[in-house]
């Protein structure tokens, strides 16, 4: 064996002996368990990330888009879209949808109390859920519509919260967006 090959030999095993050494000190990975996330909040099939605020100016033709061209559409559609993993159909599920027509004394708030989490919400199947956003799987959505709208009954807060108990536990998430149209 010439000196190049003896060379190229002690850098390899130099290298494979600190293998060992780098995969003990990296951190072992943690099995996925339940997890809860407000994906998107969406009006009149126009859908938005929790904690935006929606005025004239931004997003870009935002109020357009919900409210129509004459500011009073027909009705109002209030889509939440929850990321939700490895959650018990049977896991008691407490959960509140409450769009801003509800401050008009226009509805109440959706409320769900210690229901199993396939009757509080439901599971898109991997389908988008209407033109909302490509369906991904494990996304479940919950709705709540009122007849009539315009921009007064419109403008305000939307907001979900839902807390679910698995294994001993409560996991929860929350999101709202704000109208200002």
């Amino acid at each position: 064996m010439n000196l190049r090959h003896l060379s190229l030999l002690t850098v390899t095993l130099a290298a494979s002996a600190l293998l060992p050494v780098a995969a003990a000190d990296a951190k072992p990975k943690k099995a996925a368990g339940p997890a809860l996330k407000i994906a998107s909040m969406a009006i009149n099939e126009q859908s938005f990330s929790p904690g935006t605020k929606i005025t004239e100016k931004s997003p870009i033709n935002a109020c357009y888009f919900i409210f129509g061209e004459a500011d009073s559409p027909p009705s109002l559609l209030f889509v939440a879209n929850i990321h939700a993993t490895h959650i018990p159909s049977s896991a008691p599920t407490t959960l509140t949808l409450t769009p801003a027509w509800t401050r008009l004394g226009l509805g109440a708030p959706v409320t769900v109390t210690n229901k199993p989490f396939s009757k509080a919400v439901f599971d898109n199947n991997g389908k988008g859920v209407g033109a909302l956003n490509g369906g991904v799987k494990g996304d479940f959505f919950r709705w709540d519509s009122i007849q009539g709208g315009s921009t007064q009954s419109g403008d305000g807060t939307y907001t979900i919260k839902i807390s679910v108990k698995v294994g001993g536990h409560t996991i929860s998430a929350h999101g709202s967006i704000t109208v200002a149209c």
